[in-house]
């Protein structure tokens, strides 16, 4: 777009038109942050909501983003940002055919490797994957608490730098250059975070008890065999590094899949874990922990679904 917004840093960058699909935790705090560095911003939802207020450190700030619910209604965007849960990849195609031009770079903020080849099956356009270290919680129908955290890792290249210069430093963008490495790390710790937080229904409290540690050490070293035979590089001490930061973190911190169980929703296990168990059997790889795991997350998941067709 020709019109241009000055930045807190004093600098002029041409406005954007940017468009964020998913109206939970993440795409709300992403979506505030690309306004308030001036861009015009569509969050796009499917449940009616009227405005969005962002609490940080016990303050909360409403936000100025524009919230669109009917499809037809959205301008072509300049920037994608898709922030639903994987399993409702499919589910943004409507807004794609209304959002994407020629001209349109994706970037995706979600758990899991696969959403960047189901985006790519849907639409003709350039597709970012991004790593997400946002910390945030949904808390009501209009309010997110972010936590901590304003940084995506991007795979090292143009486009993530175009994306460092539309953000402004509002979120973080870190180059990788082993970005296939960067991926496998985070979801190694997902597969482990996530599950445990989920299936105890506990926040990252939990994993202070010994047995819940070794249980994650398992996951984990697991799911970085796999992560190391499809051309990630994880050392036995980078292992127990992941272990050991998946240990350290707040212990009131959670996860989206420990949010999702709490409030009833669909779970991401096949995304996580299931990729894990998947990708491990076309490798010929043992990995017990990880299936136990998912058959108790498919039940649960299996009665959420359930629950909600009822309804």
């Amino acid at each position: 777009m020709v019109a241009t917004t000055g930045f807190r840093d004093g600098t002029a960058e041409a406005r954007k038109s940017i468009a964020v699909i998913g109206a939970g935790a993440i795409g709300c705090v992403v979506a505030d942050a690309a306004h308030r560095c001036g861009h015009l911003v569509q969050l796009c939802v499917r449940s009616p909501v009227q405005k969005i207020e962002i609490e940080r450190d016990g303050a909360v700030r409403p936000s100025g983003v524009e919230i669109v619910q009917n499809v037809a209604a959205v301008r072509p965007a300049d920037w994608v940002f898709i922030a639903t849960k994987a399993q409702d990849t499919a589910g943004c195609a409507p807004w794609l055919n209304w959002l994407v031009t020629p001209h349109t770079t994706i970037v995706m903020l979600q758990n899991g490797i696969d959403g960047v080849g189901i985006v790519r099956r849907m639409v003709d356009a350039e597709v970012l994957p991004t790593i997400v270290y946002i910390a945030a919680e949904r808390r009501a129908h209009n309010r997110i608490v972010h936590f901590f955290g304003d940084k995506l890792e991007v795979p090292a290249g143009a486009a993530g730098q175009r994306l460092a210069a539309v953000m402004n430093g509002q979120i973080h963008i870190a180059e990788q250059q082993d970005f296939t490495t960067a991926a496998w790390r985070k979801l190694i710790c997902n597969v482990a975070l996530n599950p445990i937080t989920a299936l105890t229904a506990q926040r990252f409290g939990v994993f202070s008890l010994p047995r819940i540690r070794e249980l994650a050490a398992g996951l984990i070293a697991e799911a970085a065999a796999v992560g190391n035979a499809l051309g990630a590089s994880f050392s036995p001490e980078d292992v127990d590094s992941i272990v050991d930061y998946c240990c350290r973190l707040s212990p009131q911190g959670g996860t989206s899949m420990l949010y999702d169980r709490l409030k009833g929703n669909r779970l991401e296990c096949e995304h996580l874990t299931g990729t894990i168990v998947r990708l491990a059997q076309q490798q010929g790889l043992a990995v017990p922990l990880n299936k136990a795991i998912l058959a108790l997350l498919t039940a649960i998941d299996q009665a959420a679904t359930t629950q909600v067709a009822a309804e």
